[in-house]
């Protein structure tokens, strides 16, 4: 994998991984590429250090201690389709800014997202089950004049071992969590000592969602600057059509 990673020549290349175990190393991503694994398994830490964007889609992380680390000074990662299970401690430790993670299965970690210094995380559409910490914000963040810290956790199926988001520390700094519209393993809501604040949970979605019937396996997305009002931006996607019987 590393030996792809360092074969990209350009900006957005992408890097295809077979379905098979991948257990030779710390995988060191340090230019902006799109990795694509539906159906393989890594065995080893995958470490972004890049400044430009980095999307990460498909694989399976197993027997690792840490599955994915984005440093401070990371650009913007896209983190989505992947698999932490039992054997995986720690699930995405992220200490770079607006990290967006969508439609991921984390199972039974000890702590499956750590937001360490770091702001603007978007939070969406995973499985956060049977973890003794789903989301740990530490409330810090990487700026030389920072605002409080605002995190975003929308649309999730968060039902903790323990504690479901802890943020204590986003206090002390004046910072936030938004996750409303979450399902928190019961129609009731999150019990009391599952939230540890600030978080806006309220309202909530009494049941589960539902993964779609498709998958977006590459797009041209994270290529795509800031927008200017009026202007036209072409959007290119493969979408991979997974049956189901959700929208």
């Amino acid at each position: 994998v590393n030996d792809a990673i360092d074969a990209a020549t350009t900006e957005n290349d992408t890097v295809r991984l077979a379905p098979e175990t991948y257990d030779d190393g710390q995988i060191t991503v340090d230019k902006g590429v799109k990795i694509r694994g539906f159906g393989a398994t890594i065995e080893n830490q995958l470490r972004v250090t890049a400044s430009n964007v980095v999307t990460l889609t498909g694989p399976e992380f197993r027997n690792v201690r840490t599955a994915v680390e984005l440093t401070q000074g990371t650009g913007r990662a896209i983190i989505s389709d992947t698999e932490y299970g039992p054997s995986v401690t720690y699930g995405i430790n992220t200490s770079a800014d607006n990290v967006i993670i969508t439609q991921n299965d984390f199972i039974e970690n000890k702590r499956a997202i750590d937001l360490k210094t770091s702001t603007g995380a978007s939070i969406t559409d995973n499985n956060l089950i049977g973890s003794e910490t789903a989301i740990n914000a530490t409330g810090t963040n990487n700026v030389a004049d920072p605002d409080p810290v605002v995190h975003t956790v929308f649309n999730n199926n968060i039902d903790p071992a323990d504690v479901a988001i802890r943020a204590t520390e986003l206090e002390e700094n004046g910072g936030e969590i938004n996750a409303e519209f979450n399902y928190w393993g019961r129609e009731s809501g999150p019990a009391p000592d599952e939230i540890l604040s600030p978080v806006d949970f309220e309202p909530w979605n009494g049941s589960e969602f539902r993964e779609p019937n498709y998958q977006i396996e590459d797009s041209n997305i994270s290529g795509i600057g800031e927008l200017v009002a009026g202007e036209r931006v072409d959007v290119t996607a493969t979408v991979n059509n997974t049956g189901g019987p959700a929208g």
